[in-house]
């Protein structure tokens, strides 16, 4: 229908043309605006039918995805412990706990100092190294000095304020605080290394001292395993977590006090968090 209207238009628009002997252009806006898609009835999406119009059952069926509850509105779960010289079986779980992290604390400096002194060494052979150049280069400005000096002193002949013999002189005594600030650092370098060496020579009997304290109080806990009351256990509280309310209880009664709760309240409504 929709070619059969677009060809008598372009006719009449011919037709036109040829009694008037004018020429008259048809752009693709004005196609556009003359012809209009109308979609056929059976593609538009249709709730309850399928493509040919017989019924189907919707996706959200009862027990699908959509209705499966993954949490309970309620989370709760019991502290226990063994009543059992609790607070023995806490202090020595402690002490064993903190020999093992001294233990990896005292492997971990041996490790580092190690390295410091590695470091430290190949720092000192530079600075070595650099002074053995500045005392030759002292020793080339101390042959130029010696004799200007031998004239300002002894003979005579040259002023003190010789530009030759000032400019030497500064050069000298340049060098030498060189010299002294090298000497100042290999030995601030030397006490490092003494230091970091001090903690790798102490490694390995600072790790034995720690093992045997290691031992002993496995010991202990083996002793209070002996009683045969390792699977003691009781109950001290029950945790529960409300979800819809964000709020924790213990044994029924909540974390916080009916007065922190309305504090929180109030700094919540000032817009305090």
């Amino acid at each position: 229908m929709k070619q059969i209207c677009l060809m008598v238009i372009l006719g009449l628009l011919a037709a036109s043309e040829a009694a008037a002997g004018e020429s008259v252009q048809v752009s693709r806006q004005d196609c556009q605006r003359l012809v209009h898609h109308v979609p056929s009835s059976d593609i538009a999406y249709k709730p309850g039918v399928d493509a040919k119009g017989r019924p189907v059952k919707p996706a959200d069926l009862e027990g699908s995805g959509n209705n499966i509850k993954l949490l309970p509105d309620v989370l709760q779960f019991n502290v226990n412990i063994n009543p059992v010289d609790y607070q023995a079986r806490n202090a020595l779980a402690k002490q064993k706990a903190d020999t093992q992290n001294a233990i990896i604390a005292n492997q971990q400096a041996k490790t580092a100092a190690e390295a410091q002194v590695t470091a430290l060494t190949s720092q000192q052979a530079s600075l070595v190294a650099a002074a053995a150049t500045l005392a030759a280069d002292k020793a080339a400005l101390d042959l130029v000095l010696a004799p200007l000096t031998n004239e300002v002193v002894v003979l005579k002949t040259r002023k003190a304020v010789s530009p030759t013999y000032v400019t030497a002189l500064e050069a000298v005594n340049a060098k030498q605080a060189e010299i002294d600030a090298n000497t100042a650092s290999q030995a601030s370098v030397a006490a490092a290394i003494s230091a970091q060496q001090a903690i790798v020579t102490a490694a390995p009997t600072t790790e034995s001292n720690l093992k045997y304290t290691q031992t002993q109080i496995e010991a202990k806990q083996s002793a209070l395993s002996a009683k045969g009351l390792d699977g003691t256990s009781m109950s001290v509280a029950a945790i529960k977590y409300d979800i819809a309310k964000n709020r924790f209880l213990i044994n029924d009664q909540p974390l916080t006090s009916p007065e922190m709760e309305a504090l929180a309240e109030a700094c919540a409504k000032a817009g305090v968090k």
